[in-house]
């Protein structure tokens, strides 16, 4: 089932079409679909397809974005405080002001992705690939 089905149930469509997919054990695929401004805090998007997604300001807080895909997707002003984004995929991804605060980045590849004016305070980037990645006026601490 796509996810295009669960359209027009709003966001607790999207959390029963994650939800249908984890039960079955397929795969997430919300590639580029418009999810902006979604609240999807806590969402169990392992492994999930969200490449050229639009998140805009969505809200990913303590999610789970093991080994997704999440290139070419829009983060723009996110909040992906305390999320876990080991082995995702970012390659060209616009996290411009996105919050990874507390953000377990390790392993995770990104490639050319914009990370101008995010927050990085004590996100861990341990193998983290930032080839290419623009990281100007980024908020970081350990």
């Amino acid at each position: 089932m796509h996810y295009n089905e669960w359209l027009g149930r709003g966001w607790g469509g999207v959390y029963r079409y994650i939800e249908y997919c984890g039960q079955r054990k397929t795969r997430v695929d919300l590639s580029g679909v418009d999810l902006s401004g979604a609240n999807l805090s806590g969402a169990n998007l392992s492994g999930a397809d969200l490449s050229g997604a639009n998140l805009t300001r969505g809200n990913l807080t303590r999610g789970n974005l093991t080994n997704a895909d999440l290139s070419g997707a829009n983060l723009t002003g996110a909040d992906l405080p305390a999320a876990t984004l080991t082995g995702a995929n970012l390659t060209r991804a616009n996290l411009t002001g996105a919050d990874l605060s507390v953000v377990d980045l390790t392993g995770a590849n990104l490639t050319n992705a914009d990370l101008t004016r995010a927050t990085l305070i004590c996100a861990n980037l341990t193998g983290a690939n930032r080839t290419g990645a623009i990281m100007t006026k980024v908020k970081y601490s350990h």
